[in-house]
């Protein structure tokens, strides 16, 4: 529900459907949350936790998830998962 209230707030109060498209192109609204809200590290750290504990990771492996879980706090998402 509170995602539906800020996407009516972004393109029914803020502006309009074709405002949102002109600012922001083909971003989904989603992914645009993301990027305004950020994931605090903790959060992310917490998350992917449980992976690495339930792994036998290498610690190279640990370290590459560690990199992975930097990203996605500095950018909120990632782009392209190849």
């Amino acid at each position: 529900m509170d995602y539906e209230a800020l996407q009516k707030i972004f393109t029914g109060e803020l502006g309009t459907t074709e405002d949102y498209q002109r600012e922001f192109k083909d971003t989904q609204f989603g992914l645009l949350m993301r990027k305004i809200a950020k994931l605090e590290n903790e959060a992310a750290k917490a998350a992917f936790l449980e992976f690495i504990n339930d792994q036998s990771l290498s610690q190279g492996k640990i370290v590459f998830v560690k990199k992975v879980i930097e990203h996605i706090v500095q950018s909120s998402y990632i782009d392209n998962v190849s």
